[in-house]
């Protein structure tokens, strides 16, 4: 009789949890939407150059990640929940002095606030992580993760093109742009304290006493020999690739292209859109040929990319290039973050990610420096170098380091043979794809698909 009861008891709370964190992404979808997604084009405001606006979007994040290397020591102590719920506010709240300093801050100033900003908001990754890895039990992870980037990728869509939008028009108005701006950080700033409070109605799980001695040359050393190892090596080269150019697209359309805020704001909308439309697709990729198949194909189709921006600069050209970019990042994204689950355990995972975070800030930071002596030395001419260079090295690290990354599946399909059916969209071999259809915990007749409220957020931390 107990047991019945505890049951029914345990299943809601994991609902309220996944509740609550379905509101705690919304908030964080607002903050990155009306935030961090205008820090590069607010530094361009100020008169910052395009190597500077590189600098603010990409060295703050390798502070931020090389923070995380003490993080899993600190959560020893203060316990997962407690930390990521001080580090919210506390990345909230870095936005005040911003909005303080409004049309005076100068970029030493707001590189230094952006440092605070990216050390709490990626130091929350490795107990996050760890976190919800022990709440969400490991046969709702694949479903979950490809639903839930429904509703946070419609809430980034709208807070995106709103704060777009109202930076745009304030530019025209007799406000001047820079009230838009301090706007929609304010927006932010808010919208990050209420995500705080959301995670506070998240349960934690206890945690396991760990099965491995709790020293990072544990961990660092199995980079040789682990799946893991293989997993950070292939990301870390692919994002040392990305953003060998990345870091100067808002630079590229803001100020070589011209571009208003307003279109600005449209281009970076159709890569969520996409995304949201795709998450459900490349849910089923993983859940018919793995974890591994969907990584390498999605890593394959990153490759043209960036070198396609050098076609043309027409606008209904780089909407739909956009479209088809959303469509691929939506697929490596979750093969990422669902093979870091295949290849770690509760009692590593936290550990694991904090080391990847802080390799994959620095490969980031390499990079945007690899292509900002582009730059340098070639002022604007250096974007045809910096987005041709980005295709080259993204294709050098899927050819040479995809093959061993994830865990292989027995029977596993052909790279030929998944590639072919992904980018045809039957991956199924013609069966049709159902519409995800977002149940009421009222309807709801099994525990593995949540209800509609139930898709928490992951800020891809």
């Amino acid at each position: 009789m107990s047991t019945a009861v505890k049951r029914p008891r345990r299943a809601s709370s994991l609902r309220t949890s996944l509740r609550a964190s379905t509101y705690d992404g919304i908030c964080n979808a607002v903050m990155v939407g009306f935030g961090e997604s205008y820090f590069p084009a607010f530094a361009l405001f100020l008169g910052a150059s395009a190597f500077e606006a590189g600098v603010l979007a990409t060295l703050p994040i390798l502070v931020g990640s090389l923070f995380q290397l003490a993080v899993p020591h600190i959560t020893n102590r203060t316990g997962d929940r407690a930390w990521v719920i001080a580090l919210v506010s506390v990345q909230a709240l870095s936005l005040a002095p911003i909005l303080w300093r409004g049309g005076d801050n100068t970029f030493a100033w707001l590189l230094g606030w952006a440092c605070v900003y990216w050390v709490a908001g990626l130091g929350v990754n490795p107990a996050w992580n760890s976190w919800m890895g022990r709440m969400i039990p490991e046969r709702l992870r694949r479903r979950y993760f490809s639903r839930r980037a429904v509703p946070v990728q419609v809430t980034l869509l709208v807070a995106l093109v709103l704060a777009g939008f109202t930076v745009d028009a304030a530019k025209r108005s007799s406000h001047g742009a820079l009230v838009g701006f301090l706007g929609i950080f304010a927006v932010a700033m808010v919208a990050r304290l209420a995500g705080a409070y959301c995670q506070t109605w998240q349960s934690a799980p206890p945690t396991r006493a760990s099965l491995e001695p709790a020293h990072l040359v544990n961990v660092i050393r199995g980079l040789v020999v682990e799946p893991y190892g293989r997993l950070i090596r292939l990301v870390c080269l692919i994002y040392f690739a990305v953003f060998f150019s990345a870091a100067y697209f808002t630079p590229y359309m803001l100020n070589k292209l011209g571009m208003s805020y307003a279109e600005f704001t449209v281009l970076n909308g159709a890569v969520i859109v996409a995304r949201i439309f795709a998450s459900s697709y490349w849910g089923k990729v993983a859940g018919l040929f793995g974890n591994r198949r969907t990584l390498q194909v999605a890593g394959l189709l990153m490759v043209p990319l960036p070198a396609l921006w050098l076609i043309s600069d027409h606008v209904g050209y780089l909407l739909v290039l956009q479209l088809i970019a959303g469509v691929v990042w939506a697929g490596f994204d979750l093969a990422v973050v669902l093979s870091f689950f295949d290849c770690t355990t509760n009692e590593n995972r936290s550990r694991v990610l904090a080391v990847y975070n802080a390799a994959n800030g620095v490969a980031m930071i390499a990079g945007t420096l690899a292509g900002g002596v582009f730059f340098l030395h070639l002022g604007g001419a250096a974007y045809l170098y910096v987005f041709l260079g980005s295709s080259l090295l993204r294709l050098a690290a899927v050819t040479f380091f995809a093959r061993g990354a994830g865990v292989r599946l027995p029977n596993e399909h052909t790279f030929q043979d998944v590639f072919v059916r992904v980018v045809t969209f039957r991956p199924g071999n013609g069966e049709s794809m159902r519409p995800i259809i977002l149940r009421t915990t009222r309807n709801r007749r099994d525990s593995v698909a949540p209800a509609a409220s139930d898709h928490p957020v992951k800020r891809d931390r």
